[in-house]
């Protein structure tokens, strides 16, 4: 660009060199005649010297003229010497102006288009007064065009005669650059704050750019995940899918693709995610990158769970239910029809004996089909205000006997009322479930802590917890340091028959029952546990008021 405009201040230098001698040329006609063949002799080659510089000046004024460029010369005293065309166009100077060569109103004319007309004089001002000085600018007009500005000193051979002015247009293509800053403005606005993780990643799989989302969900940092391919990253497992998906997109069978899957985190847990992912081709049809939206799906992934797992309740709370009240009907006559074989043996008799093993049998089996009615919610209750500080407190030495001497055991009691409707019953029962399965998880000794409270369940809990309904509920924990369990048989503890312990010790119903219970009482109950840690069992029963106590007498 410095060279292009190089070249047009020297044609115009040597323009404005070859008017001058041409000027000279026609003043010399006008000497002193000191010889008739001389003269004619000076008259021809003078005038093959005004053709020659004629043309020669056609030709430099015709290359001016061509260019896009608006082009203005001026003397050392600022006077117009020479102008293009363009120049006329783009500063939209009157013609008379310009061919009067009346310089302030041609600076005026100029100056109202601007949008700093003082500037703009200063500039002129300062580079008339250092002549030597090259000089780029840009000017903006009040109409919104904006023109580059590139002024030289004009030199013949090393003196400076006077100065080139050259002005672009370049409005379009500011408008293009800021069209397209803008847009990677809002590109930039829209990968970074996405509520979805964005990331472009090469056909290899190593990663070119991630948003922040990204990072938050895998737990990395920008320039840690720039040096991980998304293999490294992703869950084994998982691999061999996405691997095949990106194979077929690569081969162009396939254009994107969806799928769940799950991320290693840097802390070594994994996330499950929704991956969505589409390939740009470069104008060759040739791979250039993927681009991947990940979506955090843990929270819809553990809601999954708790449904699964509450419609499994349900349908196993069902058949339970529906087995022990058809069982409970058969056992009805058994035990009606034993107790009358029972008055018409004679006593001390070896039929006697029978029948007693007879009624013992259907006693416990009465008992079992107690248990899974109240499990499937079919159990009848007794409901009233009880105050489960008070029922706990009245539990204390029976808790204390069950865990033994070995055992630690302590109650932390809230000091507000923890009224519940509810089985008083039945809500001992499911205490004492509890403090037998904690002894159980707990050969060697152990604590066990008891504790009861207030709390209130509000949208952000349910939405972090997967469970509840909006309200105050009275808090129920029971906390052992026993041998805790794994996410296998978490999965399945309310199971009714599951259990982990020896034939013969134990008969899977423990837990069931107190799961049945807390149903049955609108409520909801969960469970903490690793292995070697312990088990943390929490129980949220509704809350009522001290009013509402007081009405029923309780």
């Amino acid at each position: 660009m410095k060279d292009d405009y190089k070249t047009k201040k020297q044609l115009t230098s040597e323009l404005q060199e070859l008017r001058q001698r041409l000027s000279r040329c026609v003043s010399e006609e006008t000497g002193p005649i000191s010889g008739s063949g001389k003269i004619d002799r000076d008259i021809t080659e003078r005038k093959r010297g005004e053709e020659k510089l004629t043309h020669t000046l056609s030709l430099l004024e015709a290359t001016i003229e061509s260019t896009a460029d608006g082009i203005l010369v001026v003397d050392r005293q600022g006077k117009i010497v020479i102008y293009n065309r363009k120049f006329v166009e783009m500063w939209s100077i009157p013609r008379h102006i310009m061919e009067s060569r009346d310089d302030p109103q041609a600076l005026s004319s100029i100056l109202e288009q601007l949008k700093d007309p003082k500037g703009f004089a200063n500039k002129v001002m300062e580079l008339y007064s250092h002549p030597e000085v090259e000089s780029y600018d840009v000017v903006e007009f009040t109409d919104g065009r904006v023109f580059e500005r590139y002024s030289q000193p004009q030199r013949s051979g090393e003196e400076i005669i006077g100065r080139v002015w050259s002005f672009r247009d370049v409005t379009e293509r500011r408008r293009v650059e800021e069209a397209l800053r803008q847009s990677e403005e809002r590109f930039r606005a829209t990968f970074e704050q996405a509520a979805v993780g964005v990331a472009h990643v090469r056909p290899d799989g190593r990663f070119l750019l991630v948003n922040q989302q990204f990072c938050n969900i895998v737990g990395y940092a920008r320039d840690e995940l720039l040096e991980k391919t998304f293999q490294e990253i992703t869950y084994p497992y998982d691999l061999e899918a996405d691997l095949e998906n990106v194979r077929m997109m690569l081969l162009n069978e396939i254009q994107s693709y969806a799928m769940h899957k799950r991320y290693l985190r840097k802390d070594g847990s994994f996330v499950w995610i929704n991956l969505t992912v589409s390939l740009v081709r470069t104008s060759s049809g040739q791979p250039a990158y993927f681009i991947s939206v990940i979506e955090d799906i843990s929270e819809h992934k553990k809601l999954e769970e708790q449904l699964s797992q509450a419609q499994k309740m349900e349908a196993i709370g069902q058949l339970a239910g529906g087995i022990a009240h058809d069982f409970n009907n058969l056992l009805t006559p058994v035990i009606g029809y034993g107790n009358l074989l029972k008055a018409e043996v004679a006593k001390g008799g070896y039929l006697a004996g029978y029948v007693m093993q007879i009624l013992n049998a259907a006693e416990k089996a009465a008992l079992l089909t107690r248990d899974l009615l109240t499990f499937g919610g079919r159990h009848i209750t007794n409901l009233q205000p009880v105050n489960l500080n008070k029922l706990l407190t009245n539990m204390e030495n029976l808790l204390a006997g069950i865990l033994g001497g070995e055992m630690e055991f302590s109650m932390e009691l809230s000091a507000q009322n923890v009224n519940v409707c509810a089985d008083p019953a039945h809500l001992e029962q499911a205490v004492m479930n509890l403090a037998i399965n904690a002894r159980d998880a707990m050969p060697g000794g152990g604590r066990l802590l008891i504790k009861t409270d207030i709390v209130d369940l509000d949208a952000q809990f349910i939405k972090a917890h997967g469970f509840g309904r909006k309200g105050s509920y009275v808090f129920l924990l029971c906390e052992d340091t026993g041998t805790g369990m794994d996410a296998a048989i978490r999965g399945r503890i309310f199971e009714p028959f599951f259990t982990t312990k020896e034939l013969g010790k134990g008969t899977g119903l423990g837990l069931a029952i107190v799961y049945g219970i807390v149903k049955q009482h609108d409520g909801f109950i969960t469970v903490y546990s690793e292995p070697g840690i312990g088990s943390s069992f929490k129980i949220f029963l509704p809350l009522i008021s001290q009013e509402d106590t007081e009405k029923t007498g309780a």
